[in-house]
């Protein structure tokens, strides 16, 4: 008989327990006690991820050029800036610039409050000579921006793969290392599965991304970390609603994640739908994001807004299992 406590003292309560494997559960769940969620930065995502990031292996995913990347970096800049923790940011697709721009264009648009030309994209950014092309008024609003971005981005380390792609195995060390380095554990964002350098050359693209992923989990486990991972959908889902079957053939992203997070354009499924179209349309504001929860509610349907490049989404939130309760809300 193994005397225990809700915080480790001797008391009248006692079970048995030969081989210390409820004390273990139960030290587990005190430790747990004291983490709390790390929001996104978007209200109504955190309400479905009970306050926002765990420990777990989140996977986000939509079809090509919907703003994975751009919904990802958000929610790495709202970490580094708000919650004040380090995010390492694994780029396999564009470069650290470009990625720097995306979240300084994002920046240009806040600080505009709804007067969109003083708000820049990132192509206007790139171009230079903001002397000559920009009024004092939208000169002025990026360098603000400028300043404030660099406030924070020294907390999103990001790991630049575009031009020697690595391994999952590759991305562990850093990890590894930048944890023993700094004593800090730190959110990360793999950006994205199916270009990671494989780990097999003689493996099946199927088995190597399986064998990724399951690494992935092992690292949140590591460190009781988030780790994100973004992944394109299957051709076959472009015209359908997200589901789990728009991840099959992505490895075991189905089974290992925690949470799988999926976008898409609205209008999806509906009779005469047609991706292209919708993807060309210069004014389309809404994205609708499917999450499914391992311990949470099975799905929950909702869309958000996502403020990058000129573009800001309002729109509603409706929780599955209580489909009579539809609720608006502005997120910010």
């Amino acid at each position: 008989m193994r005397p225990w406590s809700r915080t480790g003292h001797s008391s009248e309560n006692t079970l048995k327990d030969p081989d210390n494997r409820l004390q273990g559960l139960l030290d587990y769940i005190n430790r747990n006690e004291e983490v709390e969620a790390i929001s996104t930065g978007f209200k109504n995502l955190d309400k479905v991820l009970d306050g926002g990031l765990y420990e777990g292996l989140y996977g986000i995913g939509a079809i090509s050029s919907l703003g994975k990347t751009t919904f990802a970096l958000q929610i790495a800049d709202y970490i580094a800036q708000y919650d004040k923790k380090p995010v390492l940011y694994f780029a396999l697709e564009m470069g650290t610039y470009e990625l720097m721009t995306k979240s300084i264009s994002r920046i240009t648009f806040e600080n505009a409050q709804g007067e969109e030309t003083l708000a820049q994209g990132t192509r206007s950014l790139l171009k230079g000579k903001w002397k000559q092309r920009y009024n004092k008024a939208q000169y002025a609003n990026v360098m603000q921006s400028f300043k404030e971005y660099g406030d924070f981005y020294s907390n999103v380390i990001i790991h630049d793969g575009s031009e020697a792609r690595p391994t999952i195995y590759d991305i562990s060390k850093t990890v590894n290392s930048y944890v023993g380095r700094t004593g800090k554990k730190p959110v990360v964002i793999i950006d994205y599965l199916q270009i990671l350098k494989p780990t097999n050359d003689k493996g099946t693209d199927k088995a190597n991304v399986t064998t990724s992923v399951n690494e992935m989990k092992k690292i949140a486990t590591r460190y009781h970390i988030p780790v994100i991972v973004i992944s394109s959908f299957n051709r076959l889902n472009y015209n359908s609603p997200v589901s789990m079957e728009a991840f099959k053939e992505s490895g075991d992203i189905e089974y290992s994640t925690d949470v799988l997070i999926g976008l898409q354009l609205s209008g999806v499924g509906q009779e005469g739908f047609d991706v292209n179209e919708a993807k060309n349309r210069l004014h389309e504001k809404l994205r609708r994001l499917s999450s499914r929860t391992v311990t949470g509610p099975p799905e929950t349907r909702f869309t958000m807004p996502i403020t990058q490049c000129l573009t800001n989404f309002w729109t509603w939130i409706a929780w599955k299992n209580l489909r009579d309760s539809l609720r608006k809300h502005k997120l910010k």
